[in-house]
């Protein structure tokens, strides 16, 4: 029998040919990222040409596609095969189509990739968002993205937790104990076919990066040929990096459930901290009233009242003292403002800030009187919520007659 030898041109064309082939099926495994169960279905009849491959008369391949077709072209004009004797008698019979693919294996396990989303109402949105990130740390997972915005009642968060799908159910459990939940959405897709698929592709296009290696180890290639051989390796090479980065991408959403969580401040939700906003601060007060004109026992009286702090630098404050043997109980109300030193905190630090201040108001001893003086005092603590201060005041009571009283007090107000 006549063999009719292919060129080692034709040889590399068809090589290429055939590595564009399993590069179109390997593009077609990693498009998406769940894959439709797979049912084999042959080419059709316009589409699928058995090209010879030079190695043997009869021996064959099924390909497809138009650079096939250009294979074939050129192999036509290049060998012209002699006709092969007619054969001594019937082949058996195939139970296969040369045009079907043979059974697929199947992925070894199911792979899932685990995504949720929750929506939570808290009162605390910022508290809650630490809360969060501690919990995921201890399960093993991490916090890829948090951004909080907002303030008061308007207050929002929003953080994308990655964790392993193994604690995405207790941890929902977990959360529904910081806020109410008024959205949650679980869903799992299974990307066994895909993963399995790019294993495959993967497999196929290091079989035809190895085989344009050995080819082009020959030595009786034309240039042309290396050059063509060298830019489909190339090309090769850039599809098997690709479809692993996939690959990898896809491991990792499976190995790490992505739960995005909105949080969202209760609308009755009580607003402390920073944002909280006190109208006043009220509180108890002691105070000393020393009057120098008085007689006896009636200089020194104590007495106790009311301080309320208006705003930041104005403040009232009103005082009941006792009444003395033969003599009436004496009442006075001032207002007045602080103010206090750049040079010693401008009234900011925790402890001890020292202000001056002015009064104004009214004051009943013997009978009605306009009072009205100066001070000092000492701020002992400060705090949003709580407040000590000290002062001392000279004031001057105009009345029926003229007198001046000496007022020392201490008070606590609150934050209300």
């Amino acid at each position: 029998m006549q063999r009719s030898p292919l060129s080692t041109s034709t040889r590399v064309t068809f090589t290429i040919a055939l590595a564009g082939c399993w590069l179109a099926t390997a593009g077609a495994c990693t498009r998406a990222t769940s894959a439709p169960p797979y049912t084999p279905t042959a080419a059709p009849a316009s589409e699928a040409l058995i090209v010879p491959v030079g190695l043997d008369e009869g021996e064959a391949v099924m390909v497809t596609g138009s650079v096939v077709d250009r294979v074939a072209t050129h192999y036509a004009q290049a060998s012209s095969p002699a006709p092969s004797p007619p054969s001594p008698g019937p082949a058996p019979a195939s139970n296969q189509s040369p045009n079907q693919a043979g059974p697929r294996a199947e992925p070894a396990s199911v792979q899932l990739v685990v995504e949720g989303w929750v929506t939570l109402e808290v009162d605390d949105v910022s508290a809650v968002a630490a809360t969060l990130a501690a919990q995921v740390e201890a399960q093993g997972g991490r916090v890829v993205h948090e951004e909080l915005s907002g303030a008061g009642g308007a207050r929002t968060g929003s953080l994308q937790i990655k964790l392993p799908p193994t604690g995405v159910e207790s941890f929902l459990d977990w959360m529904d104990g910081l806020g109410d939940i008024t959205q949650k959405r679980v869903q799992s897709t299974d990307v066994s076919r895909t993963l399995f698929d790019q294993a495959i592709a993967l497999e196929n296009l290091h079989r035809t990066l190895e085989r344009l290696r050995a080819l082009l180890d020959g030595d009786d290639l034309a240039m042309a040929d290396i050059l063509a051989i060298e830019k489909e390796m190339t090309r090769l090479r850039g599809e098997i990096e690709r479809i692993k980065g996939e690959k990898r991408f896809l491991e990792h959403r499976v190995a790490l459930a992505t739960l995005t969580v909105s949080l969202r401040t209760r609308d009755d939700a009580v607003q402390l901290g920073e944002q909280a906003k006190a109208k006043l601060y009220p509180g108890p007060r002691a105070s000393v009233l020393y009057l120098p004109g008085a007689d006896g026992d009636a200089r020194l009286r104590l007495g106790a009242g009311l301080a309320v702090h208006l705003m930041p630098r104005v403040n009232l404050e009103v005082d009941a003292f006792e009444a003395p043997d033969g003599e009436r109980g004496a009442v006075l109300a001032t207002v007045g403002g602080g103010l206090y030193s750049d040079f010693l905190g401008r009234g900011r630090r925790r402890f001890f800030n020292p202000y001056l201040d002015v009064r104004l108001g009214v004051a009943y001893l013997d009978g009605a009187a306009f009072a009205f003086g100066a001070g000092a005092g000492v701020e002992l603590f400060k705090h949003d919520y709580l407040l000590v201060d000290t002062n001392v005041r000279v004031l001057g009571l105009a009345g029926d007659s003229f007198d001046t009283a000496v007022v020392a007090g201490a008070s606590l107000v609150f934050a209300f």
